[in-house]
């Protein structure tokens, strides 16, 4: 049994539905006769040849192959540079190595073999069936941790989609809640201050009877994308229904929260936000915000409810003494 043959996923297709394996073969006049015609048998596997190892590390390279069988002398390139140049391209690629011998007590190289990262070794006289067995169950563990990959990327879209806004992109109350007791234990397992501040849509109510509820959303997005630019990377910003955005601020007291509450202020108000209204883009003017903070050094704020509370009460100030302003309690 001689020549290197890949498996290479040709098409993506649904865990319901089998998927097709493109083989590649070095020197597939020197595979047996039997050998590829069971290959060929199988409705999922399409033979190819390349003459030049290269051709077939380059083919690797663009396309994760699920499993390589890997004679133990391959032309142009040693057996175990080809396998650690295929494990670099893929982890999870299935790597058979082809013995020359009968076992691996006659055979010591092939302990380089698997430590270098071959996944199985099938030794001589190779028989066809016994062949395509290997390659079938090197497939099945392939599939395996595609199926793996693909329900951990599932569970990683819907843990994100179950704390994001979907209207602005920011987190939501859930993920608000989740930070909010992270940085308010950090304040007090450590010391420090975190800082809260509450930014609400002056005259949302009025946007949306003279506009439209999708003007409306137009204007929520542009302020919760103008409050993101406007704070730090470590800051959190979160929409928390309507046109209300909560902020956690770590590190910030009050002077810290006047000036990223007026700054905040300053970029809505000096903002273009446009809509399109019947086929025409309209500019809503005066689209302002208020905005309330404190931080944890208050001594009302014993939890983190109470900051959230505290925040409220000096938005409703802002509010009443005229909107379109920042208070800090």
């Amino acid at each position: 049994m001689k020549g290197n043959i890949m498996l290479v996923n040709k098409s993506h297709e649904t865990m319901e539905h089998q998927t097709r394996f493109t083989i590649y073969s070095l020197a597939p006049t020197l595979l047996a006769t039997e050998t590829l015609d069971l290959i060929r048998k199988e409705s999922s596997y399409h033979l190819l040849a390349f003459n030049r190892a290269s051709d077939l590390l380059s083919a690797a390279a663009k396309s994760a192959p699920d499993a390589v069988l890997i004679q133990q002398t391959p032309p142009g390139i040693t057996c175990l540079d080809m396998i650690i140049q295929l494990r670099a391209g893929d982890p999870d690629t299935q790597l058979i190595v082809v013995s020359n011998s009968d076992s691996l007590s006659t055979n010591p190289e092939l302990e380089q073999f698997w430590r270098g990262g071959a996944n199985d070794v099938i030794y001589q006289p190779v028989h066809p069936q016994e062949l395509l067995f290997r390659i079938k169950r090197a497939i099945t563990i392939r599939r395996i941790s595609r199926i793996y990959e693909q329900l951990e990327a599932e569970n990683r879209h819907y843990v994100t989609a179950a704390v994001t806004d979907r209207l602005t992109g920011l987190g939501n109350q859930r993920l608000l809640a989740d930070r909010l007791n992270e940085e308010y234990m950090r304040t007090v397992r450590f010391g420090g201050v975190l800082g809260v501040m509450i930014a609400d849509i002056d005259g949302l109510t009025a946007i949306n009877d003279r506009y439209g509820h999708h003007a409306g959303d137009v204007v929520i997005r542009k302020v919760g994308e103008l409050l993101k630019q406007g704070i730090r990377k470590i800051d959190t910003v979160c929409r928390i229904g309507g046109g209300e955005f909560t902020l956690l601020l770590p590190e910030t007291g009050n002077s810290g929260l006047t000036i990223t509450g007026e700054r905040l202020r300053t970029i809505v108000a000096e903002a273009r936000i446009t809509a399109m209204i019947e086929g025409a883009e309209v500019v809503l003017e005066n689209v302002r915000i208020s905005l309330g903070g404190v931080n944890s050094s208050d001594k009302r704020a014993i939890s983190p409810t109470d900051l959230i509370d505290l925040a409220l009460q000096a938005l409703n100030k802002a509010k009443s003494d005229g909107r379109n302003r920042a208070v800090i309690a």
